[in-house]
This record gives C-alpha cells, structure tokens and sequence, in this order.
C-alpha cells in the first residue's frame, strides 16, 4: 500500500501556492452481481492507471470506501476494478466510462456507482 503521501497532488494552476492537504472520501458501491468477498481497487492516473493500485476499505456487501489526502484545489482521475483489467468498471451498455475526478476540496466525498464489469456476461 502506497503511504498517503503518495497522493498528495500539485495544485491546479487555480489553487494558491501555499495550499494545504485536505482529506476527501470516496465511496463506492457496486452492481448486486459482483461476486461475494470480491475485493475493490481504485487504479488513478498517478500510476498510469495500475489496476491493483489502492484496496478499498468494504462498508458493507455493496458499498466501499477509501479517505485519502490531495492537495487543496488538485484533483485526481480514477477508475474501479476487482483488481486487473479483466475486471475494470463498464457503464450499463458495456463501455468504458470516462475516468472519475475527484478535487481537493475539504471535507468532499465522491459517490460513484458502478454499473457493470467486465467480465459480466
């Protein structure tokens, strides 16, 4: 596991220099199918998208969650997976849906709902 350190983004050009980090959560709650005891990943553009970069932390059988520090006013692109490619989110018509952003705003939880997998038949 990466230390939170690792994602401590540079701010945008909008951001003032002396920005400080800022803890945002993201909770993520995925299709009823997905099977039992799957564990969920979030794969950002900081590791060019590695699909087992970051665990997730299970709330409960659907939903998981993962609080992590950006810098104020910087963001972040990622996408779920189970874990490799094999398994990356799709939306319900079987594509890739664009890179979710999350931003350095205090406080800020991003819900995401993901539709499908890949490997769902």
């Amino acid at each position: 596991e990466l230390p939170p350190a690792a994602f401590a983004m540079a701010p945008t050009s909008s951001a003032a220099p002396e920005s400080k980090a800022v803890t945002v959560t993201i909770v993520v709650t995925i299709p009823p199918a997905t099977p039992a005891g799957s564990d969920i990943y979030l794969s950002t553009e900081r590791s060019s998208y590695n699909p087992a970069e970051i665990r997730m932390d299970q709330l409960d059988a659907r939903r998981y969650r993962l609080q992590l520090p950006l810098q104020e006013g910087g963001r972040l692109a990622f996408r779920v997976t189970r874990g490799n490619f094999a398994t990356i989110e799709r939306d319900a018509k079987g594509r890739l849906p664009p890179p979710h952003i999350a931003t350095g705003q205090s406080g800020a939880t991003f819900n995401i709902t993901v539709e499908a997998w890949s490997d769902d038949t």
